[in-house]
């Protein structure tokens, strides 16, 4: 009886601790999703950026101010 309270302590405990390693993982991946952000293509040129880095004109992602300026001049 007793080796089976102790085989059943260990296993709930071993389950514990993968459950919170797992909740961990996840977090932190999530956390770098958001910090990473989505990309998106410049309008101009096409190279990806993340989006926050990004800036928008009418409509559509530049990578810089010059590309902006160069596509609204034409």
């Amino acid at each position: 009886m007793f080796k089976t309270l102790v085989l059943l302590a260990a296993l709930w405990l071993a389950i514990r601790l993968l459950r919170n390693w797992l909740e961990q993982r996840n977090a932190s991946l999530t956390s770098e999703k958001q910090k990473n952000g989505s990309m998106v293509q410049c309008h101009y040129c096409g190279t990806y950026i993340p989006e926050q880095d990004s800036i928008y004109s009418d409509g559509n992602h530049y990578c810089c101010n010059d590309h902006r300026d160069n596509e609204n001049e034409s």
